[in-house]
């Protein structure tokens, strides 16, 4: 009714990012049972229209946020010569696989789209290690990718060898909403996605390619061994020109660390955010 619009347009940008919180939480939480549901029967999204006339969208720009894209490299080939079951096979064994890391290291998955697999750190909640943690989730996602693979061209025929996996990052604020509809949907824009997206299609496979700004908030803890060798040759990316970036190598997931792997670098500004 009226009453209720109006008491809800009153709330605050912290209560905002309460809500947007709450129902991110819910995603995880529905998501983590999805994984333990045998028949897979339960759907992520489902919103009934006239929630959209009844209140505010929920939507909140969040300031410190590191997103992954990571995109199959030739599956595109393999899948036209393979039958549709065992394609959906080796997706589900490779993105499942990632979501359990994901469950496990507190890394929010955004969505999958075709045979890209997107994630983020520094939401829900701010995440003061955001970019180190997607960092190593990257480099846990790369080996059991490899491992999959490996384990599985018996199975599906030797030319699953010719797939592959880039790896993408980077870092800066977002602005992240739920669009309401039929099938409502979290989504994220603005400027750092796109600049994430562009790390990725513009890497080499099975490379970590990461940008200047996460390459300046990386830092060793945890008794991780982190490295990062700049790229020789520029990168061309769509709207920024060129760029320098960054190829990420972690030699130990639980040893000490050499302190003189650490990167240094002087603090970048903030990518203001761009919502397209």
């Amino acid at each position: 009714n009226q009453r209720q619009r109006k008491l809800l347009q009153r709330l605050s940008s912290k209560e905002m990012r309460k809500k947007l919180k709450d129902y991110m939480k819910n995603i995880q939480r529905k998501h983590a049972l999805r994984l333990s549901n045998k028949d897979g029967s339960s759907h992520l999204y489902s919103s009934p229209l006239d929630t959209v006339s009844m209140s505010q969208p929920i939507a909140d720009t969040l300031p410190a946020v590191s997103i992954m894209f990571a995109d199959m490299v030739n599956f595109t080939a393999w899948s036209s010569e393979q039958p549709p079951i065992r394609v959906f096979e080796l997706l589900e064994r490779i993105f499942c696989a990632f979501d359990e890391i994901a469950l496990t290291m507190g890394v929010f998955k955004v969505s999958t789209v075709g045979d890209c697999y997107i994630a983020a750190t520094g939401i829900p909640e701010y995440q003061e290690d955001h970019a180190t943690l997607l960092a190593l989730f990257a480099e846990k996602c790369r080996r059991k990718m490899n491992k999959i693979i490996q384990s599985s061209i018996n199975e599906m025929g030797k030319s699953l060898n010719t797939v592959s996996m880039r790896f993408g990052i980077h870092s800066g604020p977002i602005t992240a909403g739920v669009l309401r509809g039929l099938k409502s949907r979290f989504e994220l824009f603005g400027d750092t996605i796109n600049t994430a997206s562009r790390m990725e299609s513009t890497g080499i496979p099975d490379k970590i390619q990461i940008s200047e700004k996460t390459a300046s908030l990386i830092r060793v803890e945890n008794g991780n061994q982190m490295s990062l060798v700049s790229r020789e040759d520029a990168v061309h990316v769509k709207g920024k020109g060129v760029m320098r970036t960054y190829f990420l190598t972690v030699t130990n997931t639980s040893g000490p660390v050499k302190e003189g792997e650490q990167y240094q670098s002087n603090e970048l500004g903030s990518t203001p955010v761009m919502v397209i």
